[in-house]
């Protein structure tokens, strides 16, 4: 169960890496200061 849990929280965090370089340059050059919230929001 630990291993599943640990490799569950590791295809999470590299899930959310695709998400950000995908989004990471249209949010940016739309609305910096709502990426910021948002990436305050994922990294609590």
């Amino acid at each position: 169960m630990g291993n599943d849990l640990g490799a569950l929280i590791i295809g999470q965090q590299s899930a959310i890496r695709m998400m950000e370089q995908k989004f990471d340059g249209k949010i940016e050059r739309r609305k910096p200061s709502m990426f910021k919230k948002l990436m305050k929001k994922l990294t609590k």
